[in-house]
């Protein structure tokens, strides 16, 4: 009995560091039923971990994102523009070249995507609004 409480003791613990020293290299969005925005237009849904990035003007996870990573959100925001409601970065996955990105956003219920090749746009969709045309 000893045994067998120590180790789920310890499987936890190796569980809640393994996810809270999640790779940088990507951020995900874990738990799709957690409200991601609200109607305040910078409620992030606190329980989801997202919290508002003046400088990005969206809902992020700030704790995933290092330098790089903020280059690229702020590039894929920029392409999509503004929307209405809150605008929330739920993904952002390296492709195998150097400037080569996939980002996933939300914002009012719509979701959409911007694809970086070589820090340049290659394509991007939101809601009826897409790269190429």
């Amino acid at each position: 009995m000893k045994r067998t409480t120590i180790a789920i003791i310890a499987l936890i613990i190796i569980g809640a560091l393994a996810y809270y020293f999640t790779p940088v290299g990507t951020i995900r969005k874990d738990r799709a039923d957690l409200p991601l925005e609200g109607a305040g237009g910078e409620d992030c849904g606190e329980d989801a971990s997202y919290s508002w990035d003046d400088s990005l003007g969206a809902c992020v996870r700030a704790r995933e994102l290092d330098q790089t990573l903020r280059n690229v959100a702020r590039t894929a925001l920029d392409y999509i523009g503004s929307r209405e409601g809150t605008m929330t970065v739920t993904a952002i996955e390296p492709r195998s070249c150097e400037g080569c990105y996939y980002v996933t956003v939300e914002s009012g219920g719509t979701s959409g995507y911007v694809e970086l090749e070589a820090w340049r746009l290659k394509t991007y969709a939101f809601g009826d609004d897409h790269y190429p045309r």
